[in-house]
C-alpha cells in the first residue's frame, strides 16, 4: 500500500501511490506536507531497483560505497476512517536518474544527506524552494550497483 491522502474516502486510493514524483510535489494536494524519512533496511544497506528489457527484468541492489546507514525522502499520511479508524500510509519521493542509474531505470529514489534530515523533517519548515534542492539525484560516484538473482522477488525467499 501507498500513501492514502487523508481527504480520501477509501484507503484503496493509496494502491498506486507508492512513489512521488519530486517535480510535482509542490502542486499536488495529495502530497501535502507530511514530511518523513525512510530508512533503508537492507544488510548491507540499500535498495532493490529493477531494471527491464522487454518482458525480463533483472534486480540491482544499490547501496551507497561508504555510509550503511542511509534514508529516502518520504510523505506520511494519517487517514481517518469512518468509523474511527486510523491508517498511518508513505510513500517515497524519487527523482530523475543519475549517472548509475541511467542503464537500470529512469527513476531513483531521493536519498537524504545526514545533513538535510533536520530541514525534511521538520514540520514547520514550509520552505518550499529550500526543500526542493533536496530533492535531486545521489551523486553516482557515492552509490554501487550489483545484479542479484530472481530470488530478491519471489516470495518464497526467506530471509
Amino acid at each position: 500500500m501507498g500513501l492514502v491522502p487523508s481527504w480520501s474516502k477509501h484507503p484503496d486510493e493509496g494502491a498506486k501511490l507508492l512513489n512521488a514524483r519530486s517535480e510535482t510535489l509542490a502542486e499536488k494536494p495529495r502530497f501535502a506536507r507530511r514530511l518523513s524519512a525512510i530508512a533503508a533496511s537492507f544488510q548491507p544497506t540499500g535498495f532493490i531497483e529493477w531494471q527491464t528489457t522487454g518482458k525480463k527484468k533483472r534486480g540491482y541492489h544499490i547501496r551507497l560505497r561508504r555510509q550503511n546507514l542511509f534514508a529516502f525522502a518520504g510523505l506520511f499520511e494519517e487517514w481517518h476512517g469512518p468509523n474511527g479508524e486510523v491508517l498511518e500510509s508513505c510513500a517515497i519521493v524519487t527523482t530523475t536518474e543519475n549517472e548509475l542509474m541511467r542503464p537500470i531505470h529512469d527513476r531513483m529514489p531521493v536519498i537524504l544527506k545526514p545533513s538535510d534530515y533536520d530541514a525534511w523533517m521538520n514540520p514547520l519548515n514550509d520552505d518550499l524552494d529550500a526543500l526542493s534542492k533536496l530533492l535531486v539525484p545521489y551523486p553516482a560516484a557515492e552509490m554501487h550497483a550489483t545484479a542479484v538473482g530472481d530470488f530478491v522477488n519471489s516470495v518464497r525467499t526467506r530471509v
